[in-house]
């Protein structure tokens, strides 16, 4: 199998979700990005991760610093960001896009394969919780992946970091 992802997939964009515009990096690219109160998203198969909607098996991994309390989720959409061919197209359903319908939560009855770290934090089925009081992460194994494109939401209660990277094998 071949190992697929970009320079940029260790430390994905988080896009506030009223204005799409992405979260500041934290002090170091190792650190993530600086979060406040509020929704984001992070879009996993773009030009900085394309990965999860071209191989048949794909992992994403996410942790965050202690004061960080958010839900954690993944959601999956068929339609393109653009019509047409090329990505100059007419807009269609973007990386933010909250319209119900366009992006579905991607939540078994029982969770894909994963593994977490740190304590104070929990997972039920496909969503995940930062408490607030650990810092933790998880690495999210998404296999058979056969959506156009993926995305973690992030609804984040108390502000902190959050670094997300992934990785696929085809």
């Amino acid at each position: 199998m071949t190992a697929m992802y970009t320079v940029k997939s260790d430390n994905l964009d988080a896009l506030l979700s009223t204005t799409g515009v992405a979260a500041v990096a934290a002090p170091t690219d190792t650190d993530g990005k600086t979060l406040v109160a509020g929704t984001y998203y992070v879009p996993l198969a773009s030009s900085e991760s394309p990965t999860i909607s071209e191989c048949f098996l794909a992992a994403v991994q996410f942790k965050w610093s202690l004061a960080l309390a958010a839900t954690i989720t993944l959601e999956s959409t068929n339609f393109p960001a653009f019509i047409g061919s090329t990505n100059n197209g007419r807009a269609d359903v973007s990386d933010v896009d909250a319209a119900a319908g366009n992006w579905i939560q991607e939540n078994p009855a029982s969770p894909v394969q994963f593994n977490q770290a740190g304590t104070g934090n929990t997972v039920t089925a496909s969503t995940f919780v930062a408490g607030g009081t650990a810092a933790g992460a998880v690495i999210l194994y998404i296999p058979n992946a056969a959506a156009r494109r993926y995305r973690l939401k992030v609804v984040v209660t108390v502000g902190g970091t959050l670094r997300v990277g992934s990785c696929g094998k085809d």
